[in-house]
């Protein structure tokens, strides 16, 4: 009997140390409280960890298309964002079920909430190259603000460790987001009726949906948005088989063009203009084609639709296009690309940090994928681009625009090669904004009829990227208009470039007659005017547009040979009281004649 009693006694201490020993360990493990949920995941919070078990957030990095390194750091607001958050552990063994959740304060510290990784836990450590092994926060469009901060809170389910808690970043305070304000980007697209010359058929780009041209753009590009205008036709009607655009000269001669509808039409600001022509069905591409070209830098550009009348390589091209409108020179990688920015940091044309397409969660290795101002295939936005981009979008918004009036003005406008030889394009006359001249490295003079300059006007041209083996500028701009001039030549550095000048001592009385006074015939959409004769060069015509009785004017073709005209796919009829204008210039001089249709 003695004997049994002892045995219940050891039992009896053996159960008491057991207890003794769980109590330790519950103290050491801790309590699972305070449920939250993440998804179908139940996530118990908070916990402790593993003694010998250290987590540590190793950075946070803001994404809007590319990770950005420190030389090129900058985060637009209301900009589609993911925040990736690396982690990593004092641990050689890989650590499972970890999470985090942000919270964010707006610019007060006022609290706007927590959210949770969109992929919900991952497995430490965090690679760069593994989107799934980080924790990603796709931020609600309520925190993508100047001023906003955040912290995090981090967990390891079902781990101990000596932290006692969460892991926190940053360890005391908040973050800020840095995000600065940029406005959105405004595009008009022009869509170009093209007329190839010694060609009776005409070629047009997809205009019932242009997501096949403005799906990269908002990805690359450092907006919040881009708001895009569809504007009406553009005819392209070239006037000699050079200006095709099978052939360089064509494509500088319709950017010259379009820049030049644009100015007539009142276009300026930071608003960007984009023809998109379909050059490939006209002309094909065999052995290489050039696909756009853009003033550098410049409001206007032109590309093609693809390859037809709408294939969404047609986008590339005008993002290509674009970042030339906004000072960006080449990235050199296929080797082709001319005149390149020697700055660009990283070698063969590689993007250099890992780009991120935010909407589709797509992760783009710099190995495989490279700048977008190259010629390369596989092309995304280096932070390199993006940032330059930036700051020139930033820097031309705090520049205030020269003073400006209206008045009676002339348009002149040109193409200058290898600053050797210019082209002359014919002059229009109109009421226009002018702006103010400033210093420029060329000069335009005025000539009267014994040699002497009249007037001289300033002015920088705009180089044109894209065309290859020469240094190709466009200008074109208004200026008050010169009484009695007979000659117009381009200097610069002391050299005359380029020079057109007229027979007639009195330009006034220059052409021949003024039969484009004759009744204006219309037969559907075909226009059909009188023929101007001049006595010095051949005469060519601008037609013009108003809905409104004359207050604003819609250019419908510029430097037209012929005394007819269709009209425009997008204008089917002309309805009584619209008015129509026949301008016609030999090149330095005009006469204009206004109709109202229906008298």
């Amino acid at each position: 009997m003695v004997h049994h009693r002892r045995s219940r006694r050891k039992a009896f201490y053996l159960l008491a140390l057991l207890g003794l020993v769980f109590s330790l360990l519950s103290q050491s493990v801790g309590v699972q409280s305070q449920v939250s949920e993440i998804g179908d995941n139940r996530l118990y919070l908070p916990i402790s960890f593993k003694s010998d078990l250290v987590l540590v957030i190793d950075s946070v990095r803001v994404i809007q298309g590319v990770t950005l390194s420190d030389a090129y750091k900058v985060h637009i607001a209301n900009r589609d964002t993911l925040v990736r958050v690396f982690v990593s552990s004092g641990s050689e063994s890989p650590v499972s079920s970890v999470t985090a959740r942000m919270c964010a304060y707006n610019q007060r510290g006022e609290d706007l909430g927590c959210i949770f990784p969109d992929n919900g836990y991952i497995t430490t450590p965090s690679l760069e190259a593994d989107l799934n092994s980080t924790m990603n926060y796709s931020l609600p469009t309520s925190w993508l603000y100047p001023g906003y901060s955040f912290h995090i809170d981090l967990y390891v389910n079902n781990s101990i460790s000596n932290n006692q808690g969460s892991v926190r970043y940053p360890e005391t305070g908040v973050q800020p987001f840095n995000f600065v304000t940029i406005p959105p980007l405004e595009v008009a697209i022009i869509p170009i009726e093209y007329r190839p010359y010694f060609d009776d058929r005409v070629y047009k780009p997809r205009t019932d949906n242009y997501n096949y041209l403005t799906r990269m753009p908002v990805k690359l590009l450092p907006f919040p948005t881009i708001n895009y205008h569809s504007q009406p036709f553009m005819v392209y009607q070239p006037n000699q088989i050079e200006h095709n655009l099978d052939n360089a000269l064509g494509w500088v001669r319709l950017l010259s063009q379009l820049s030049a509808q644009v100015n007539m039409e009142g276009g300026s600001g930071s608003q960007k203009y984009y023809g998109v022509v379909n050059s490939y069905e006209a002309h094909g591409c065999s052995g290489g084609c050039i696909t756009g070209i853009a003033n550098l830098p410049g409001n206007t550009a032109v590309g093609w639709s693809g390859f037809g009348a709408g294939t969404s390589i047609a986008s590339e091209t005008l993002t290509h296009e674009l970042g030339h409108n906004f000072g960006r020179s080449h990235t050199v990688c296929s080797g082709d690309e001319s005149n390149p920015d020697m700055s660009y940091p990283y070698s063969g044309g590689s993007i250099g940090q890992f780009g991120l397409d935010v909407a589709a969660g797509l992760l783009l290795p710099p190995q495989n994928h490279f700048d977008y101002m190259s010629y390369c295939d596989q092309r995304w936005t280096s932070d390199y681009t993006y940032k330059g981009i930036f700051d020139y979008v930033h820097q031309n918004l705090s520049i205030t625009p020269l003073g400006q009036e209206h008045g009676d003005s002339l348009y002149i406008s040109g193409t200058i090669i290898d600053n050797r030889e210019v082209i002359l394009y014919p002059i229009y006359r109109q009421f226009a904004l002018i702006p103010e001249q400033s210093i420029g490295s060329h000069r335009l003079e005025f000539l009267g009829s014994e040699g002497a300059v009249l007037m001289d006007w300033s002015f920088t041209p705009y180089a044109i990227a894209d065309v290859d083996d020469e240094n190709v500028y466009n200008f074109g701009f208004f200026i008050p208009v010169v009484e009695d001039f007979v000659g117009l030549r381009i200097v610069s550095a002391g050299k005359i470039l380029g020079e057109i000048t007229s027979s007639s001592s009195n330009l006034l009385h220059d052409f021949a007659s003024e039969v484009i006074a004759e009744k204006l015939v219309i037969d559907g959409n075909v226009l059909r005017w009188g023929a101007e004769k001049s006595w010095s060069n051949e005469v060519v015509y601008r037609l013009r547009l108003s809905t409104d009785n004359g207050s604003t004017w819609m250019v419908l073709g510029i430097d037209i040979r012929e005394t007819e005209f269709t009209l425009p796919a997008d204008i089917d009829t002309l309805a009584d009281g619209m008015w129509i204008e026949v301008q016609a210039s030999y090149g330095l001089n005009t006469v204009s004649k206004q109709y109202v249709v229906g008298d």
